[in-house]
């Protein structure tokens, strides 16, 4: 009895003292965020490019000079897309500002039509302007565009520059390593290959059902539901409520059409990330919603909102890195909400 109660108290210190260091490194991480953030996506990029640079090797038999020199290509290729969709939807939500102000402000005081604010003990005075916009909120709004734009174009400029040296190390064949590590980076590579489909199968057909029925800013919407689909449930909720007040204020839409703009985005995101993705993500991210929600709250916290699109990728990687040593192992089980680590010892009994 006493064995078993010391073998407890070394478990429990051990996931205290990972689950301390994991914290402590986040923290000591946070002033290198302007930096690290880009390292970061840069990395979860060459992951997803490795891929094509050995199919090239194994399959196509080009030299890996040449294989290295295409990859990079689709890497460079695959920045420009998606700062061209991000500027373009940017661009044009800047430019059809000023009227969907003055289509949101005559939705209001339609609606206040229908509200009883009589029985409310309030009174509505339009000659006020009581729903007007203020002016300044919206060269405010502009302002803080132009500004994350020209943020995100000098991280992408960083992400580039990142992305070219991690592939050309990349294009070296690797050293003979430890299987557990080769192991690692195999699931790893795996998890992010999935993400990264799936999120972009989401983000297409999306995009694609809200240009077939002709609401504004389809492309960027299916941009955000791309970007959205990194943070599970939440995001997916938002990226369906999110092209709604575009919905509601243009003018010339159908009912039917309205609803479809709600309902077919919806059934994509219920689909693929309740149907599909637990099927084909295997064990990668199965992670109790709190941690999720915990992740998000810590990334965003130290590296701001590109942290809490991260947090998931980030939390997954790390479950996986922990999974495979035994002596980790008990805080992968916590990082999926199972607390039987502290039970006894055959609860990692079996898993790795």
């Amino acid at each position: 009895m006493a064995g078993e109660a010391n073998d407890g108290d070394r478990r429990t210190q051990t996931i205290c003292l990972v689950l301390v260091a994991l914290v402590a490194i986040g923290f000591a991480l946070a002033p290198l965020g302007p930096v690290l953030v880009p390292f970061v996506v840069a990395v979860l990029i060459t992951y997803c490019l490795k891929p094509v640079l050995e199919l090239q090797v194994r399959y196509l038999r080009f030299p890996r000079p040449l294989a290295t020199m295409t990859t990079i290509l689709l890497g460079i290729g695959a920045l420009l897309a998606i700062g061209l969709a991000a500027t373009a939807g940017i661009t044009t939500v800047t430019g059809n500002l000023e009227g969907y102000r003055a289509q949101f402000q005559q939705l209001l005081q339609e609606a206040a039509e229908f509200i009883p604010l009589e029985a409310l003990g309030l009174e509505a005075d339009y000659e006020t302007g009581m729903f007007e916009i203020p002016e300044q909120a919206t060269q405010a709004f502009l302002a803080a565009v132009v500004s994350e734009t020209a943020y995100l174009l000098s991280q992408g400029a960083l992400i580039f520059v990142f992305m070219l040296f991690l592939l050309i190390g990349v294009s070296r064949p690797p050293a003979a390593r430890p299987e557990f590590l080769r192991a690692i980076e195999a699931r790893v590579q795996r998890y992010l290959l999935v993400l990264v489909s799936l999120s972009m199968s989401t983000g297409v057909l999306v995009g694609l059902t809200l240009h077939l029925l002709g609401i504004p800013f389809a492309l960027l919407f299916g941009f955000l539901a791309f970007l959205l689909n990194f943070v599970p449930n939440i995001g997916s909720i938002i990226a369906t409520l999110l092209p709604l007040p575009v919905i509601l204020l243009e003018p010339e839409l159908a009912p039917h059409t309205r609803v479809l703009a709600l309902l077919v985005p919806a059934a994509i995101q219920f689909g693929i990330g309740n149907l599909l993705a637990p099927r084909v993500q295997g064990t990668a991210l199965r992670l109790h919603p709190v941690t999720i929600l915990l992740g998000i709250m810590f990334f965003g916290m130290i590296w701001g909102v590109a942290g809490a699109f991260l947090a998931t990728p980030l939390l997954a990687v790390t479950k996986i890195a922990l999974e495979r040593p035994a002596s980790t192992r008990g805080v992968a089980l916590l990082f999926e909400g199972d607390l039987r680590v502290f039970a006894g010892p055959d609860a990692t009994a079996g898993r790795g």
